[in-house]
C-alpha cells in the first residue's frame, strides 16, 4: 500500500514538471529529428508554436518580487509585425498535421516514463531523487534501479519548509523557527538574499549570504537527505528539485560533522541535475545513441560585444581546443563569434563551448541570453536550433543555469535547458556570476578531466573539477597557469561574465575576494559550486 502511493507521488510529481520540454521532444528526441527529415519548415513551424503557446499563459506577467528586474517579452513592434503576419496555426491544428504523416502518428504524446522505465536506465548505487518544499515541511522521493529492495525510497525533511526556504530566496517572509502560518513581512534590502540586488551585484555579500543559506539549507535538508541517501545505498544521485528549489546550489549545501565542514557532493560519487526524470531518461538515451561518434568541438569566445571583455574566456577556449584534433574542431573569437557562426558549424559539433556574457531576466520565461558578437542569444532562439548530436553544452557564462523560478517554475526555463530542448544530452551552466579567472581555471581542469580517458561522462569530470577547486593553493594556481601557454597571458581576474553592473565601492571588494582566503583562494562555494550539470 506504501509503495503505491508513492508511485502515485512520482506520477503526480512527473506529470507536472517540465511539459513544455516534454511536449516539444517527447521522450525521445529521434520523433523531433525524423520530423526535420521529413518536413523542416514544419518541424520550426510546431516550435514556434509550442513557444506562442507557453508564452500565451503570461500574457498578463505578475509583477516579480521587489529588487528582481526585468522587461517585457514582447516589443510593440514585434507585436504589430505579428499581427500583419495574420493567423498562424495552433500547436493543435500542427500536431493533427503531422501525426497524420506516415510514421508519425504518436508524435510528441508527451506520456511521462513508467516507473519501470526509469529505474531500468538507472545504474546500480544510481537514484533520481524528487526533492519537495510545501508548507509543513520537506521531503524527497528517491526511485531506486532494479534490484533494489523496494523501487521508491521517501526521505522526510521536517526542519524546514517551503516558507522559509521562500525567505532564504526573496529576503522576506517567514523569519527562522516562525511556524507555516506565521510570516514576518520585511524589506529586502539589496544583496540579502539569492535573488536580490539584480541592478547592483555585491560579490563580498553574495558571498556571504550563500555561504549562510547553503549552511542552513545543509543543515536543515542536506544532512538528513545525505544519511538517507546513504542508507539507501546511493552513490551517484540526479536531483530533480521542484517549485522553487532548483535555485539553490544542493551539491555545495553544508553542515558540520565532527569538527569539520561537509557537503551533500561530500557524500556521493557525482551529482548532476533535471527538470524531470523523464527529461533526465531522454538525456540518457541521447547519450547512449552518441557514445560511439568522433568528437568534434564548435566554441565561440569572448565575443567583440562583450563589455568588459573577456580574456579569459579566450584563453580557455584556446586550451580545450588544444584536446581535440585540428579537423574536428571549430572555434572564434571576437568579431567572428557570432550566432550566424554557430548556426553553420552546429550541425557538425558533439560539443559546443560557449563563453561570453551572460543575463537572466525574471519577467519572461525567455528573459535569459547570451551575449554573441551579432546578437544576443536567449532561450526562444536557443529552443530552435538543430543539436540532435550535441553530447555536451558547456555555458561558461554568469547565470547561464539559472532557473526561472517566478515564471512558471515547474517548467524550468533556463538556457541550459533550452539547449536540452534543442537535442543537447548535457549541459553545464553557472547559477550565479562567476569571475572570469576561476572561471577559465574550473572550465580547463573540466574539459581536461573529461578528455583525460575514453568514456568519462561529465558527472565524474564535473565531480572531478569541484574537489580540485576547492584545494588549490596561490601556488597551485601559478604553477597550473605557467604549464599551459595559452592561459600564461590571462588579465582581469575580477571580471565577472554578466552584464551585470558591479556596485561603486565594491570593485576593490571583487578582486580582493581572490586572496580573502589566503591558503585556499577559491575553497568558498561561490567559485566551485556555481556550475551545475542538467542532463547526462
Amino acid at each position: 500500500m506504501v509503495q503505491t502511493a508513492l508511485e502515485h507521488a512520482v506520477g503526480i510529481m512527473e506529470a507536472g514538471r517540465a511539459t513544455t520540454l516534454r511536449a516539444a521532444s517527447g521522450a525521445d528526441v529521434q520523433e523531433l529529428q525524423r520530423l526535420r527529415s521529413i518536413d523542416p519548415g514544419l518541424a520550426k513551424a510546431y516550435l514556434a508554436a509550442v513557444d506562442k503557446a507557453r508564452s500565451a499563459a503570461h500574457e498578463h506577467v505578475p509583477t516579480p518580487p521587489h529588487g528582481v528586474t526585468g522587461t517585457t517579452c514582447t516589443s510593440h513592434k514585434e507585436q504589430i509585425a505579428a499581427s500583419k503576419a495574420g493567423p498562424t496555426p495552433s500547436a493543435e491544428e500542427l500536431l493533427a498535421t503531422i501525426r497524420g504523416l506516415p510514421g508519425m502518428s504518436e508524435f510528441a504524446r508527451g506520456q511521462p516514463p513508467s516507473l519501470a522505465d526509469i529505474r531500468t536506465a538507472l545504474r546500480p548505487s544510481e537514484a533520481v531523487i524528487y526533492l519537495i518544499a510545501h508548507p509543513v515541511g520537506c521531503c524527497a522521493l528517491v526511485i531506486t534501479p532494479l534490484g533494489a529492495p523496494v523501487p521508491i525510497v521517501p526521505i522526510d525533511l521536517p526542519a524546514t519548509n517551503s516558507g522559509r526556504l521562500f525567505t532564504l530566496i526573496f529576503g522576506f517572509g517567514m523569519r527562522a523557527g516562525s511556524s507555516p502560518d506565521g510570516p514576518a513581512a520585511g524589506s529586502p534590502r539589496a544583496g540579502q538574499a539569492l535573488l536580490m540586488g539584480s541592478q547592483g551585484f555585491h560579490p563580498a555579500r553574495f558571498r556571504r549570504v550563500l555561504s549562510k543559506v547553503l549552511a542552513e539549507v545543509g543543515r536543515t535538508v542536506a544532512r538528513p537527505l545525505a544519511h538517507g541517501l546513504r542508507d539507501a545505498g546511493v552513490t551517484d544521485a540526479v536531483v530533480v528539485p521542484c517549485g522553487l528549489l532548483p535555485v539553490f546550489a544542493w551539491h555545495a549545501a553544508t553542515w558540520r560533522h565532527r569538527g569539520s565542514v561537509t557537503s551533500l557532493s561530500d557524500t556521493v560519487n557525482t551529482l548532476s541535475y533535471a527538470p524531470s526524470a523523464g527529461a533526465w531518461l531522454a538525456a540518457r538515451k541521447r547519450a547512449a545513441r552518441l557514445s560511439g561518434r568522433p568528437p568534434f568541438l564548435v566554441g565561440l569566445a569572448d565575443p567583440s560585444r562583450s563589455q568588459p571583455p573577456l580574456p579569459g574566456a579566450e584563453a580557455e577556449l584556446r586550451h580545450v581546443g588544444t584536446s581535440f584534433p585540428d579537423d574536428r574542431r571549430a572555434l572564434a573569437y571576437g568579431p567572428e563569434a557570432t550566432g550566424s557562426f554557430l548556426l553553420a558549424q552546429l550541425v557538425h559539433a558533439t560539443h559546443l563551448h560557449l563563453g561570453c556574457h551572460g543575463t537572466m531576466r525574471y519577467d519572461s520565461v525567455d528573459g535569459a541570453s547570451l551575449t554573441l558578437a551579432d546578437d544576443d542569444l536567449d532561450i526562444a532562439r536557443i529552443r530552435h536550433l538543430m543539436g540532435d548530436e550535441l553530447r555536451l553544452v558547456v555555458v561558461a557564462a554568469c547565470v547561464s543555469g539559472a532557473v526561472n523560478i517566478i515564471l512558471q517554475p515547474e517548467e524550468s526555463h533556463a538556457l541550459t535547458i533550452g539547449f536540452m530542448h534543442a537535442g543537447a544530452a548535457g549541459v553545464l551552466g553557472a547559477l550565479w556570476p562567476i569571475p572570469d579567472l576561476p572561471t577559465t581555471l574550473f572550465i580547463t581542469r573540466f574539459y581536461e578531466e573529461l578528455t583525460n580517458g575514453p568514456g568519462t561522462e561529465p558527472a565524474v569530470a564535473l565531480a572531478r573539477t569541484q574537489r580540485w577547486m576547492r584545494t588549490l593553493s596561490p601556488v597551485d594556481v601559478r604553477r597550473y597557469v605557467a604549464e599551459r601557454p595559452a592561459l600564461a597571458a590571462l588579465r582581469g581576474r575580477g571580471r565577472l561574465r554578466a552584464l551585470v553592473p558591479v556596485r561603486a565601492g565594491h570593485r576593490g571588494r571583487l578582486r580582493g575576494m581572490l586572496t580573502a582566503l589566503h591558503r585556499r583562494p577559491f575553497a568558498t562555494p561561490i567559485f566551485w559550486a556555481a556550475f551545475v550539470l542538467n542532463g547526462c
